[in-house]
């Protein structure tokens, strides 16, 4: 009785251990389950911060499990983090479930016609259509990423075609404005000649002013020299004219010999005495002197007698 007593002990303790054992080995995906159930909710509530959250711990329990990748990836999207939920999506989308890849495609096409990238949204789609059985969502999008990326491709066409007009219109702009400045360039040395003839011209006339002036000056200078000059001979002029009447003039002997023989008329006088007297102006002034008043004496003589 005691030893079997003790097997059944043994077995109740074997069997509680077991139990226990198994019990932690089922807790995490427990927890994982509850976190993910958690996010769900949160997600719907429109809680994305309380969603990612629940999802990340789910992930921490469960890194690998698409399912919690996919919820990962909308609350993401939800919170406006595209980058994040395109990177969940596509981890999802590699799973062994086609249903599961193609949700996965399509929700990573979504993402990129949200930012605005419709060549890798109709990418994703068509490999979605490959991986299952294509819904009416799937076609919708995938002509609207259709339409969307030729719509961008006018666009851009467009925009270059613009562009290019533009630059041509700049280079135009560009070569009038370049042969507008070569025109003021050349209208500034054109300005800056005339200017510069222009001030020689000045500068010659100053220059030539400033001769005649300075001729003028020289012409003045000389003029009151020769005033100068001028005033002082007729200065000397003057003073010898003045000195030659204080001076009693000298009679000249042909004057004297005239006058000498117009106060002989006083008397009369025969032909050969007027001779006489005649011939006596080549004698000197003395000797005719003494001449005529020997005459003058011989006529008074003379008249004495005829009285």
């Amino acid at each position: 009785m005691k030893f079997r007593a003790r097997h059944l002990l043994l077995s109740a303790l074997l069997l509680c251990l077991f139990q226990s054992s198994s019990a932690r080995a089922w807790d995490p995906l427990q927890k994982a389950r509850r976190a993910a159930e958690k996010a769900g909710e949160k997600l719907k509530q429109g809680d994305s911060k309380a969603a990612i959250e629940n999802y990340a711990r789910a992930q921490a329990y469960r890194p690998q499990d698409p399912d919690y990748r996919m919820g990962m990836g909308e609350a993401l999207y939800a919170d406006g983090d595209l980058k994040g939920a395109m990177s969940q999506f596509l981890a999802a989308s590699s799973s062994d479930d086609p249903q599961q890849d193609q949700q996965a495609l399509y929700n990573a096409g979504n993402v990129a016609l949200a930012k605005k990238d419709p060549a890798q949204a109709l990418s994703l789609y068509q490999k979605a259509l490959l991986a299952g059985k294509p819904s009416p969502n799937l076609l919708h999008n995938l002509e609207l990423a259709q339409r969307l990326l030729e719509k961008q491709k006018e666009e851009k066409q467009k925009s270059d075609q613009k562009q290019n007009e533009d630059q041509k219109g700049d280079q135009k702009q560009d070569q009038k404005q370049q042969q507008q400045d070569q025109g003021q360039g050349k209208d500034q040395e054109q300005n800056q000649s005339k200017d510069s003839k222009s001030q020689q011209q000045k500068n010659s006339q100053q220059d030539q002013k400033q001769q005649e002036q300075s001729g003028n000056s020289q012409q003045n200078e000389q003029g009151k020299q020769d005033e100068q000059k001028k005033h002082k001979q007729q200065e000397q002029q003057s003073a010898e004219q003045d000195s030659t009447m204080q001076q009693p003039a000298r009679p000249d002997s042909t004057q004297a010999a005239m006058s000498d023989s117009m106060a002989t008329k006083v008397g009369v006088m025969s032909p050969a005495e007027a001779l006489r007297l005649l011939n006596a102006l080549d004698h000197d002034e003395e000797e005719l002197r003494r001449s005529i008043q020997r005459r003058l004496r011989k006529t008074e003589n003379k008249s004495k007698h005829d009285w």
